[in-house]
């Protein structure tokens, strides 16, 4: 009867402390950050005129913030608002041989991400983030066009109505931590087509790999 009794009593202290433990951690206000760092872009492309399209990657960049909310001492969900840029080269082949361009896109982009960090107790730690991002076009040119070595006036695609409004996108990435200090490489995949011109059909989807450095901070 009295080990019975020593157990229930250890249960239930044993019960309290994680209840305050976890109790606490929920309490843990929010991370606040700036991040900032390099696109390589690239696109999908599909459609019956694709196949007389190639595409080059070209660099652009990301600049924003984001917010931490802890969930549990591994889990957090991290919120973002970010400017991005997403540029590629054209180069036609076949019929449209001899055509060159660049397509220029910027948009502000909202990602809402999961955050695993199974060693944040570490000094230098390790997280893989993933989730859906909610991107909305601000600006979409074809520039430095050029057709047989014939210079083509540059064309603003968004203002065409060539060019779709918004994009759905999928996040998944893998960076390590020190401190405040933070680096991640992250994998941008467009879902959605985003030309809208009749011109072609070919659809056009972002694909971005990103190196990202993050600066983080309790308000």
């Amino acid at each position: 009867m009295l080990r019975c009794h020593r157990i229930g009593v250890w249960a239930i202290v044993g019960g309290l402390t994680l209840g305050f433990s976890t109790a606490a951690w929920a309490a843990d206000p929010p991370i606040f950050g700036v991040e900032g760092g390099i696109n390589f872009n690239s696109t999908s492309l599909s459609g019956s005129d694709a196949a007389d399209l190639e595409t080059m990657s070209k660099t652009g960049g990301t600049v924003g913030g984001f917010v931490g909310i802890p969930i549990s001492p591994m889990f957090s969900m991290q919120p973002e608002i970010i400017y991005t840029t997403k540029s590629v080269k054209l180069s036609g082949t076949g019929s449209m041989s001899g055509y060159t361009a660049n397509i220029q896109a910027d948009f502000v982009e909202i990602p809402v991400l999961a955050k695993i960090n199974p060693t944040k107790m570490k000094s230098l730690s390790y997280y893989v983030v993933a989730g859906p991002g909610f991107a909305f076009t601000t600006a979409a040119k074809l520039t430095d066009q050029n057709l047989n070595g014939q210079t083509v006036p540059d064309e603003d695609l968004k203002a065409a109505d060539s060019f779709h409004g918004s994009d759905f996108t999928f996040i998944v990435g893998f960076g390590l931590q020190k401190g405040p200090i933070g680096v991640e490489a992250r994998y941008d995949a467009g879902l959605l087509n985003m030309n809208k011109g009749t011109a072609t059909d070919t659809d056009i989807k972002f694909r971005v790999f990103s190196i990202l450095g993050h600066w983080s901070f309790r308000k």
